[in-house]
């Protein structure tokens, strides 16, 4: 008899890799019906400060290539050291662009190490404007962080949380702050194990990776009311598009997808439109595809599930969040 870990793979192999299909058909009949993401026009950035979680590649390092070419102040992080010289080289690149940035080493596994990185942020700058939540990962083997969380969950998704917590008055001194937390549409597998949210009884790093998506689109939609009327602002999840990553890396789509994945530079659009673009002042809570509202899974909309997650959530996180909510 197969173990329960063992179908839970096979379980989350099928299922997401078969909404990655359905996924990736859905972006290109919108690029054949010439629905492309367009390149907004913005305004100037100046005097503005944001920050970029995993700012240093892909998708994450177009957002803060944008963002420094508008003239605005970029916070970037990363897991890499300073002494990196594959790091040192990117430096030089985005140098050519603006000067205007600063470099956090933070391990985003770690709430300990992002809380650090939040209180240097609020000791350093007077002001935050907008914060993107980019960085995320997909794991392969099962792994507990040194502080007992499994690893995606504390990247994807507890780790935006601290961030968002710890700078939150930060963001109401600038009256009209943005926080973008990119997710997947891979969201819509609408699989959330509220009982094992750590995957102690089995574990699929699929559903993990799922699961922790789910979370920031709920987290957006039970949350986001109350920091907009307390703190004034907006919290928005978006996903970027199929970019060529590892998630369908063992699929015939990533050979096709060569040729029909979007680029960086397109799927970073759609995260700098809820970030800059004056038609999303005062938006919130959403869920959001190719610069578009959209409806997200019907998990999300469960207002019951988001309250158990959001609550689960803060006992998680109990001992590096304010105290204040």
């Amino acid at each position: 008899m197969l173990s329960y870990t063992v179908l839970l793979r096979l379980y989350g192999y099928v299922i997401v890799h078969s909404f990655g299909t359905w996924i990736f058909m859905r972006q290109i009949f919108s690029y054949c019906n010439g629905q492309p993401t367009k390149k907004f026009n913005y305004v100037r950035q100046e005097q503005k400060v944001f920050i970029v979680t995993g700012g240093m590649g892909g998708i994450g390092r177009k957002v803060v290539e944008r963002l420094l070419s508008l003239g605005s102040f970029v916070i970037i992080t990363g897991r890499r050291s300073e002494k990196d010289l594959s790091l040192r080289q990117s430096f030089e690149d985005i140098s050519k662009i603006s000067s205007r940035y600063q470099y956090f080493k933070v391990d985003l596994e770690s709430m300990t190490d992002t809380v650090r990185f939040c209180e240097e942020v609020n000791v350093s700058f007077s002001r935050l404007d907008g914060i993107v939540c980019n960085a995320g990962t997909l794991g392969g083997s099962y792994r507990l962080t040194s502080e007992h969380f499994e690893s995606q969950q504390a990247v994807n998704y507890l780790s935006p949380i601290v961030i968002i917590d710890r700078l939150k008055a930060k963001l109401k001194s600038t009256k009209q702050g943005r926080v973008v937390l990119v997710t997947s549409a891979v969201h819509y597998v609408n699989f959330c194990n509220l009982d094992d949210f750590m995957f102690n009884k089995g574990y699929c790093p699929y559903l993990g990776y799922v699961q922790s998506k789910l979370a920031l689109v709920s987290y957006a939609r039970h949350v986001g009311p109350s920091l907009f009327q307390k703190y004034g602002f907006t919290v928005n999840a978006v996903h970027p598009g199929i970019v060529n990553t590892g998630l369908y890396g063992s699929l015939l789509i990533k050979t096709i997808g060569r040729i029909t994945f979007i680029s960086p530079m397109t799927a970073s659009e759609t995260i700098l439109f809820p970030l800059l673009s004056t038609t999303m002042e005062n938006v919130t809570c959403q869920y959001m595809e190719n610069c578009q509202v959209v409806p997200p899974a019907k998990k999300t909309m469960d207002s019951k599930f988001n309250r158990q997650l959001y609550e689960l959530t803060r006992h998680l996180l109990a001992p590096w969040l304010l105290v204040d909510q």
